[in-house]
């Protein structure tokens, strides 16, 4: 496996087969909410590496990496549906849509300042999803443990005359 196909930006050879190994497990296991959160995190990871590039000027690295990450952001953005609701559909669109300029931006002026700010909306995101997909389980948690009434023959209050 080269450094190009490498899932991880540091990692190259025998352990990055590894790694490649252990995310294509983690993602053929994942929900469809865990699948949002390790692309997040890869588009992190590719621009913050992206970033480490530019300041050892490793031009070659910043490209590859900032490719990979908008790569992430224009799946993330293609796979958006209208069901989600009008307003947050059109908010994530022009989220992820000023985030891969701003990566493009970046590697064309390899300016890790442009990058930085696509990266910071990823964090962004990033926390908020893992925030809500946290709120989700807890209430699924709650509805699944919570006790269910039930109705026993001759107890309860007698409204009938």
């Amino acid at each position: 496996m080269s450094e190009e196909t490498s899932s991880h930006p540091n990692l190259h050879g025998p352990k990055a087969r590894l790694v490649q190994k252990y995310f294509q497990v983690q993602v053929e296991t994942a929900s469809p909410d865990e699948i949002l959160l390790l692309l997040l995190d890869g588009a992190v990871r590719f621009a913050e590496s992206a970033v480490e590039a530019i300041d050892k000027k490793d031009l070659e690295k910043k490209n590859a990496s900032l490719l990979k990450a908008q790569g992430i952001v224009m799946e993330l953005s293609n796979s958006l549906q209208p069901e989600i609701g009008e307003e947050v559909f059109r908010n994530l669109k022009g989220l992820y849509f000023f985030t891969y300029q701003k990566l493009v931006e970046g590697n064309l002026r390899d300016d890790k300042d442009i990058v930085g700010a696509g990266l910071k909306v990823l964090h962004t995101l990033r926390e908020a999803w893992r925030q809500a997909v946290a709120a989700y389980r807890q209430e699924q948690a709650a509805l699944k443990n919570a006790p269910e009434e039930k109705a026993v023959e001759g107890q309860g209050i007698c409204v009938s005359g």
